[in-house]
């Protein structure tokens, strides 16, 4: 009976882990850039005179310095060069193949785009395409020397296995 609910737990938790949403955003305006894992944890990359890693996740809370994650010392190896056969030589194709159907299980939940040219006749030029249907409300054509971009990307975990394990 014990075991049983222990499976049964086990279980959920893998469910639960599996559906929860996965949320990345993009925010030139403030040099930021998150990830979210709705109820299990975050991480966020920003900009504070240095880049900094935040990671926040229950019972555990830090932020690390950008640079001195990438800047650990690592140890020479020596390559030595394989022959090839043509089957290796379509790997990087098929991961890269395997890299956008993952993406295409992505859903963009919202975007911004505004664009300042620094020229006013380009910009009157550009400004019809913000009445676009596919871009109304989404592209907006500054006079004001503004230029950023904000996108906000939604997907769960059973979506990306599901697309990455598809042929």
């Amino acid at each position: 009976m014990v075991l049983v609910i222990i499976i049964i737990l086990v279980s959920l938790f893998f469910i639960w882990l599996l559906t929860a949403p996965l949320y990345i955003e993009i925010d030139t305006r403030v040099p930021e850039t998150s990830i979210r894992w709705k109820t299990i944890g975050h991480c966020t990359i920003r900009y504070q005179d240095e880049w900094l890693l935040d990671v926040n996740v229950p019972f555990y809370s830090r932020t690390l310095k950008l640079a001195s994650i990438l800047s650990k010392k690592k140890k020479p190896v020596e390559k030595v060069k394989k022959k090839t056969t043509p089957a290796q030589r379509k790997k990087p194709l098929r991961k890269l193949q395997k890299g956008w159907q993952v993406l295409q299980s992505c859903t963009v939940q919202q975007w911004q785009l505004s664009i300042d040219t620094g020229d006013y006749t380009k910009n009157a030029r550009l400004y019809p395409f913000t009445f676009y249907p596919a871009l109304y409300g989404h592209l907006t054509i500054s006079f004001t020397n503004e230029n950023y971009f904000f996108i906000r990307i939604r997907n769960q975990v059973w979506r990306m296995l599901v697309a990455y394990l598809r042929r």
